[in-house]
């Protein structure tokens, strides 16, 4: 089983980076492959204490055998490196996974077909302002017919529906603790850490600009729009493929990560003589 990115367009690389979890299968007398997916497959709900409210996601199968899909709720944290690592609900600090309700949670698609599953969030009159996170994970199943021997055996594919929640307006916090170099053989590695010391999660927009010695812009390399979550680090690793001329330069990054203000941070660092 697999997803093919083709049929739905609405997801995009980054996310899928991100949002799903896919184990490879097929039908072994068959040969054929499962394509299902959903849109969207990343939100975020602006909500206050008490206040509960109902939203929905769509699930389409764009395969020729019908898929029984269970949908239930699981928590998620970030690795420094952005890998995501999904675990059983009441293991992250600021999940909001017991404030959702899905509607259905196991159901038949037939081929061609769109279902749409609707989820309620519902925040605790006592929820702090601040952000909270959670997934709603879609998994095609094997049908169980009684009495009969399955014919067929696949692998269990996953999709999982990001969802973020902001509970009141909390100012996003952060700050760039290093950014360190590395010379390789082929090209020059910079290690970017960024911590999130606020109450909400963010995601990041900027670029790490490079000045040589007469401050002369030598190179400028995009930061990739990703999440960091609260109370944590994340770790970027960017790679110019050009090469810089030996000398001394000065990396300069430069994050807008939903504040008034950009954040920044200088580094020296300097080419050596082969």
């Amino acid at each position: 089983m697999y997803l093919k990115q083709k049929l739905f367009r609405k997801i995009s690389v980054g996310i899928l980076a991100l949002s799903l979890i896919i184990s490879i299968g097929y039908f072994t007398d068959l040969g054929a492959q499962i394509y299902f997916g959903i849109s969207p497959v990343r939100v975020e709900h602006k909500l206050t204490p008490g206040k509960k409210d109902t939203y929905a996601i769509e699930i389409m199968n764009r395969g020729p055998f019908p898929l029984r899909i269970k949908v239930y709720v699981a928590d998620w944290y970030l690795k420094d490196d952005g890998t995501p690592v999904f675990v059983a609900p009441g293991q992250v600090d600021y999940s909001c996974t017991g404030w959702i309700k899905t509607n259905p949670q196991d159901f038949r698609l037939s081929p061609d077909q769109n279902k749409v599953v609707r989820y309620q969030v519902s925040v605790p009159d006592v929820a702090e302002k601040g952000g909270y996170w959670t997934g709603i994970c879609f998994e095609n199943v094997l049908p169980e017919t009684p009495g009969e021997k399955p014919r067929a055996v696949f692998s269990k594919g996953r999709i999982v529906a990001i969802v973020y929640v902001r509970v009141g307006k909390v100012i996003p916090e952060g700050e760039i603790k290093n950014i360190e170099t590395s010379l390789k053989e082929e090209f020059m590695e910079f290690e970017i850490k960024i911590e999130n010391t606020g109450r909400t999660y963010f995601r990041i927009k900027g670029e790490l600009e490079i000045k040589d010695h007469r401050g002369k812009v030598a190179a400028k390399i995009k930061l990739p729009d990703v999440p960091v979550l609260r109370e944590s680090q994340r770790i970027i690793k960017l790679k110019l493929d050009k090469k810089l001329p030996p000398g001394n330069y000065l990396a300069f990054c430069k994050l807008d990560i939903g504040r008034e203000e950009l954040i920044g941070l200088k580094k020296s660092f300097s080419v050596p003589e082969k």
